[in-house]
Formats: C-alpha cells, sequence, structure tokens
C-alpha cells in the first residue's frame, strides 16, 4: 500500500496468474486470488475480477473444452490440451496430426497414435478421421499404411487376365495358349 498526499492508500493491484477476489473500498485494500485450472491470466498491475479461459487457445487438433492448466498460470502457452480431436494423437499435452496413410477416427481421446490404413485402403492427406477405399477394378493397394491406391494394370500383348484387379490386389495375367 501507499499513501498519497491527502493520507489515503492508494489501491494495489493483481499480477499475472492473478485475478481480484475482493475490490478495494475506503476501508480495505483489493485482495487477490489464483487463476483456477483451465484459466490463466497474462496481464500485470490489473483489477480483473477474472482470469482468460484455456477453451480460447486450442491450436487445430485440441479439444477447446479440455484446454487446461495448473492453478496460477499467467500464459495462454500455459494452457494445454488434455484430449485430442478425430485425425490427431495425443502425447504428452499435445496433439499431432496424424500422417498420410494413418487416421484417427476417436474423439476427445488420449490416445497416442494413429491407426494405419489396411490393405485396399488408403490416406492421402495429414489429420485424417478415415481412409478412403480403393477403386475395384481401376485402382488397388496391397501394402499397409499407404498415402494412394496404385493403377490396375492391363494384360500385355499375347496375355490373358487370370485374375480380375480388386482393390488389394493387382490384375493377373497368364500366358495364352497356342492354338
Amino acid at each position: 500500500d501507499q499513501t498519497n498526499q491527502g493520507g489515503c492508500k492508494t489501491c494495489s493491484t493483481c499480477g499475472k496468474g492473478k485475478k481480484r477476489t475482493s475490490s478495494c473500498s475506503t476501508t480495505a485494500n483489493i485482495q487477490c486470488g489464483s487463476c483456477s485450472s483451465g484459466t490463466y491470466q497474462d496481464q500485470s498491475s490489473h483489477t480483473s475480477g477474472s482470469c482468460k479461459a484455456c477453451s480460447n487457445q486450442a491450436a487445430a487438433g485440441e479439444d477447446s473444452a479440455s484446454m487446461m492448466s495448473a492453478w496460477g498460470y499467467d500464459q495462454a502457452v500455459d494452457c494445454k490440451p488434455t484430449k485430442c480431436l478425430k485425425g490427431y494423437s495425443y502425447a504428452s499435452n499435445a496433439c499431432s496430426a496424424c500422417n498420410s496413410g494413418f487416421y484417427q477416427n476417436q474423439n476427445q481421446h488420449t490416445l497416442g497414435s494413429c491407426k494405419g490404413c489396411p490393405t485396399g485402403w488408403a490416406q492421402g492427406s495429414s489429420a485424417k478421421s478415415q481412409c478412403g477405399p480403393c477403386s475395384a477394378g481401376s485402382t488397388y493397394q496391397d501394402e499397409n499404411y499407404q498415402a494412394g491406391c496404385k493403377t490396375c494394370s492391363t494384360c500385355g500383348t499375347g496375355k490373358k487376365r487370370t485374375s480380375s484387379c480388386s482393390t488389394t490386389a493387382n490384375i493377373q495375367c497368364g500366358s495364352c495358349s497356342s492354338g
């Protein structure tokens, strides 16, 4: 507290990580308390009675409703997700986009890995919640975790088709019998 020239005391202010819990009056100074979990206050020398919500700090893939911080945090970077959205994996209070060839179809989760696209399916983009199927007769994928489907081949001269192109296997060709 400071005393001004008229003998009255000047009201204090709250600092970072704090909020006003009671106002300054003629008989009492301002009282400040820590911001609660899930909030922060980055302003110094303030009289605000509230803290800022961590939910406003959610980045791509982070569940805004699960953004948390410990008591008394004073920076937006202190807000961390406790859950991730579809297309992302969760590790160490962070959400990471699933790479191409992988997906995550769970929402608001804490799963530490993405699922791989199986044979017959592919995913060409990151942060996706599902893989797309190859088209039987025109494209296939015979490997797991792939970004795209392969184009079905055709049989060359002197060859005949012995099996059709499926979503998981290319066309098979054999020699034509003489005659």
